[in-house]
């Protein structure tokens, strides 16, 4: 028989054991929820580290339809608008491949990222790319989406040789390194973004469990949501669309406009540091890097077979004063290499009130901007519906 200070390391090993695989099982049922949340509700976690979601296959996996991939720097992030494109083109799975200061090289080696982790089946029918002079000077440096892969991707790091950053797989070591730094830094946000989602699902279920809702929002909003002066308006919505926009990509789109002054000091680096000043002096015509990028982002292109559409991001005019080089340069480098007939110049579309800062737009900027590329895509490749009215939550 087992005596009682025998039996206490027992209990104790055999409830560290029940706790650990009650962890485990809740860890992989919110796993199964966060992908069903990210391919079947839309979901977009990482809402401060968009670069973050190329390492989630779930939103990559080929699926049964075509895919879209909305790709170049933030300003397609916020600038289009993925719910308008999902309901202008129900045939396509829309993928939002926007990433915080990404350049072409950036944009480049995320699909060459994808082409190696999943394989040349996950890459897009149709790409739409969002361009800028920003985008393909290279400038900064040093940028978010590369310090995303090495810390965090178990598969590949990104490592500058020589003018060029290049995919090289991770040993056994590392790739584990970044699987638990990935569960123990960023699993959390991802979980809390798939519950939001579920929840916005639910509410969505039936009128009832919308009424439900709503009333829970009246009593609970002040505690469920830090005030912030910069979104008050965001306080107005109900349940639903407060959590609609919480598992959105959007960081910007309820954030009031900033007036010219503060957008000004900030490009020319009057209280903070800034690398605006070098785009502004860009020499696209004698910059050979970024003629050759593009080009290799055009020969992966057409490898692949797929159809490129190129937008002229929108800039407001208080940068567009502050060039001093040709801007003509910069676009008789892009028309070098693009199809004229697939490129949508929206430079001067939007009018100050439209953004907030000096290239992302607000809510109702960015519905203009993507009703406008919408229909030209249309226009140009046959896709999509045949009548697609811009839907009521924009006007």
């Amino acid at each position: 028989m087992f005596t009682r200070d025998f039996r206490k390391p027992i209990l104790a090993m055999a409830a560290m054991a029940v706790a650990g695989v009650l962890f485990l099982s809740m860890d992989v049922g919110m796993i199964v929820l966060s992908r069903w949340a990210e391919s079947e509700v839309g979901a977009h976690p990482f809402k401060k580290e968009d670069w973050l979601r190329f390492l989630l296959s779930s939103r990559l996996d080929r699926e049964p339809r075509a895919q879209m991939m909305l790709a170049g720097p933030s300003t397609v992030r916020e600038n289009f608008r993925i719910e308008e494109f999902q309901a202008a083109f129900p045939d396509h799975a829309i993928f939002q491949g926007g990433l915080s200061q990404a350049t072409i090289e950036d944009t480049l080696l995320s699909l060459r990222y994808i082409e190696r982790t999943i394989g040349k089946s996950a890459l897009p029918d149709i790409i739409v790319l969002g361009v800028s002079p920003r985008f393909l000077s290279g400038v900064p440096e040093e940028r978010p989406f590369q310090r995303g892969v090495n810390l965090y991707s178990e598969s590949y790091s990104l490592v500058r040789r020589g003018d060029d950053l290049k995919l090289v797989p991770k040993g056994l070591l590392k790739s584990l390194r970044a699987r638990v730094k990935f569960l123990s830094d960023k699993q959390a946000d991802r979980y809390r973004t798939a519950l939001f989602a579920t929840t916005y699902h639910w509410l969505g279920s039936s009128p009832g469990a919308r009424e439900l809702g709503e009333q829970i929002w009246r009593v609970g909003a002040p505690l469920f949501i830090a005030y912030d002066e910069r979104n008050e308006s965001a306080r107005k919505f109900g349940l639903r669309d407060e959590l609609g926009s919480q598992i959105s990509p959007y960081k910007y789109e309820h954030l009031k406009p900033q007036n010219r002054q503060w957008v000004h000091e900030r490009l020319i680096g009057a209280e903070v540091e800034t690398w605006w000043a070098e785009v502004f002096v860009w020499d696209a015509k004698a910059d050979s890097h970024a003629s050759r990028r593009l080009a290799e982002f055009m020969t992966l292109v057409e490898e692949n077979d797929i159809r490129l559409v190129v937008v002229n991001m929108p800039e407001r005019a208080v940068a567009r004063e502050l060039y001093r080089t040709d801007y003509q340069d910069y676009l008789d480098l892009v028309m070098a290499e693009v199809d004229p007939s697939m490129f949508l110049d929206l430079r001067e579309f939007l009018g100050p009130g439209d953004f907030f800062d000096a290239e992302h737009a607000v809510r109702h900027g960015s519905f203009k901007v993507t009703s406008e590329v919408i229909a030209f895509i249309q226009s140009r490749l046959g896709e999509g519906e045949g009548h697609y009215a811009q839907s009521a939550a924009g006007q």
